[in-house]
């Protein structure tokens, strides 16, 4: 008896089982990347026009990266995914076999021709793999049936022999495994770019354990000082591809902070100033990485230095210093003699990552309209040499775009000082050069021409505060140039959200609306600058009503926004920049 019903338990799970398989089988190749929520995929193969064809035609067999691996791609190669419909067609062709090939099948052949035309390399080792020039993709999913083919989930975004990067230093770096407190400092500092696209370069980088010998002190005051952090990374890097040949053969080198660090060996032993050589040449495309037991770290009379005198133009400044994408549109806008010959400029160059993480429609627009990539390259360019040491509380100096551009300074205690350009934070400062100084950003800076006035205006989501505030007579500081003015602009739904008779009670009381949208108003006269998103948290001001407002981190990551007679309102968008302020957007009235 237990036999018999073993027997039909066994044959349920069978055609369970078996049900499952021909439901899956059912499904076209796209409906399958959907099921299986391979978005990532599924958006890049529309862009590339290739998804109609995987619907419909076939059989083929699909290696799909999952949306991890997306997310991991290097700032160049989504550059180029988003600029270059081309490159985008081939990488994602090259993730497509013609005809239906099981895993085994996969195995067994080895070699496998894609639709871009170049071949996957299939390999067994600790599960089944598709060679990369860098690290291999595993399969973390096989044999996905689907009615016109069969999908194989890979954990790496794959790229053909002839489009595939060789290994950058920062990647080097990332594949030796025993440096990520060091890498986590040099992004801090702003010089991540550099290791990526830079060069040629040789870097020196402490072990974690070396980090772990030093006082923890050191390291957290590290974090809250940018100029001293980015003296101790220049101080492990030499502007230079030094392999452990030279380190045996030379005696001394400057480091890019401007000051010498001496070789020597003991026995087979390199030491670098007193640290030891522990692995050496991990070689990368734009330098050498080799790693080092303790830290190098700088007298005290560089600490306050950013390195040794220039001796590069802005335009080679930003190239060497791996911002290679922001060079690559400078030149392609024709305005690099200006950055090259100028004299006393200023430039804010976006990062490789900042510019990458662009949406795709306006990354076309800057590589395919050139008057619109000249005006926002121009934006960037002040006609004047403009440090850190002379930013200060709403600065407004003209670049050559025609446009005011605006600085501030917030100085936060767990951040330390922050320098801001139309409200976009500086990551890399004060980058000398020859003919002027070059400031790193992490987005594009935004145009500032409209007042605040007009910028709602325009916003169809602020019809109703913009009634309110013109009922409410209130409409000089949005539109006054002199002076500035920090707007919480409540949307359509907060006002709709409120209670019908609340609502009618604020709209039709002149003298209490007047006072309850002041709330939503700081200017100069109140506070001492304009309150960009990196000015607000954890702070407080007065609104122009005389209200007491403070800020905190809600939860959920957004800013909350509170006064002192208890309301409280979500900050659900920061940093509309106007002309004269700024503009955030709350989710309800004060």
């Amino acid at each position: 008896m237990r036999c018999r019903v073993l027997l039909l338990l066994v044959l349920a799970l069978l055609l369970a089982s078996g049900t499952q398989g021909q439901q899956q089988g059912t499904l076209d190749l796209v409906e399958l990347m959907e099921q299986s929520e391979l978005t990532s995929m599924l958006e890049w193969l529309e862009i590339a026009g290739l998804l109609e064809s995987l619907k419909t035609g076939g059989p083929f067999t699909v290696f799909s990266p999952t949306n991890e691996a997306f997310a991991k791609l290097s700032p160049t190669t989504l550059w180029l995914m988003k600029s270059d419909d081309v490159f985008l067609k081939d990488a994602m062709n090259y993730h497509i076999v013609s005809g239906k090939m099981g895993a085994l099948e996969l195995v067994n052949k080895v070699i496998v021709p894609s639709l871009q035309g170049e071949n996957l390399v299939m390999l067994q080792g600790q599960g089944l793999q598709v060679r990369q020039e860098n690290a291999n993709a595993s399969v973390t999913r096989r044999d996905l049936d689907a009615s016109n083919g069969v999908l194989h989930v890979v954990d790496m975004v794959l790229m053909p022999p002839s489009l595939q990067e060789e290994p950058n230093l920062a990647e080097v770096m990332e594949a030796a495994g025993n440096v990520h407190i060091f890498l986590e400092l040099v992004n801090m500092a702003g010089l991540l770019d550099t290791l990526q696209q830079g060069g040629p370069l040789t870097v020196f980088a402490p072990t974690d354990d070396a980090f772990d010998n030093v006082d923890k002190s050191i390291l957290r005051q590290l974090k809250r000082e940018p100029r001293l952090l980015k003296a101790v990374i220049l101080s492990h890097m030499v502007n230079e591809d030094l392999s452990s040949f030279h380190l045996r053969t030379t005696t001394v080198h400057q480091n890019m902070l401007g000051e010498l660090i001496i070789f020597r060996t003991r026995g087979e032993t390199v030491l670098v100033n007193t640290a030891r050589v522990v692995r050496e040449d991990l070689i990368a495309i734009n330098g050498a990485v080799h790693i080092i037991d303790a830290l190098l770290l700088p007298s005290i009379n560089a600490l306050g230095s950013q390195g040794p005198p220039p001796v590069t133009n802005l335009m080679a400044k930003m190239e060497r210093s791996g911002l290679s994408i922001f060079s690559e549109l400078v030149r392609k806008s024709g305005i690099a003699r200006i950055i090259q010959a100028g004299s006393r400029l200023t430039v804010f160059v976006p990062s490789d990552a900042a510019l990458s993480s662009l949406p795709r429609d306006e990354v076309q627009k800057l590589v395919t309209d050139i008057q619109h990539l000249r005006l926002v390259i121009l934006r960037h360019i002040l006609p004047d040499a403009i440090t850190t040491s002379k930013f200060r509380e709403d600065l407004l100096l003209d670049n050559l775009g025609g446009e005011k551009t605006r600085f501030n300074v917030y100085k936060r205690q767990s951040a330390g000082t922050i320098y801001t350009a139309n409200g976009i934070p500086l990551t890399g400062l004060d980058e000398r050069a020859t003919n002027g100084v070059l400031h790193v950003i992490g987005s594009l800076l935004p145009s500032a021409k409209d007042n605040a006035l007009d910028v709602l205006r325009k916003d169809l989501r602020f019809s109703t505060f913009i009634s309110a505030i013109q009922a409410s007579d209130l409409n000089t500081p949005l539109r006054s140039e002199n002076g500035s003015v920090t707007v919480f602009a409540a949307t359509n739904e907060a006002f709709a959200s409120l209670p019908q008779e609340v609502l009618f009670s604020i709209l039709f009381d002149p003298s209490g609306l007047s006072a309850q949208l002041s709330s939503h108003l700081v200017t100069s006269s109140n506070t001492i600058q304009t309150l960009f998103a990196p000015g607000l948290c954890w702070t407080s001001f007065n609104a122009v009503n005389g209200k007491t407002l403070r800020t905190a981190m809600g939860s959920d990551g957004h800013i909350l926004l509170s006064s002192d007679s208890g309301e409280v309102v979500k900050i659900i968008e920061t940093d509309m920049i106007a002309s004269n302020g700024v503009i955030h957007v709350v989710d309800g009235l004060l």
